[in-house]
């Protein structure tokens, strides 16, 4: 069985009044990518996918699978 791939993907927390955060994220599903930036977000956050990443932006921010990184 091959193993899944991982994808690189951008989340958004929104919790008005503060300014929107943008997530990278290496994970091998969005719903993964999503449960880790939710599990950081504060109470009452919007959480959700911005979009995706090239993996040369991947390689040039040198993201490792696991926590989220600010962009």
């Amino acid at each position: 069985m091959k193993k899944q791939e991982r994808q690189a993907y951008l989340i958004g927390v929104d919790l008005p009044p503060q300014a929107s955060r943008v997530y990278a994220v290496v994970a091998e599903t969005v719903e993964d990518a999503l449960a880790r930036v939710e599990a950081l977000a504060e109470e009452g956050a919007s959480v959700s996918v911005a979009g995706g990443m090239a993996a040369d932006m991947v390689r040039r921010l040198k993201l490792k699978p696991g926590g989220p990184r600010l962009v």
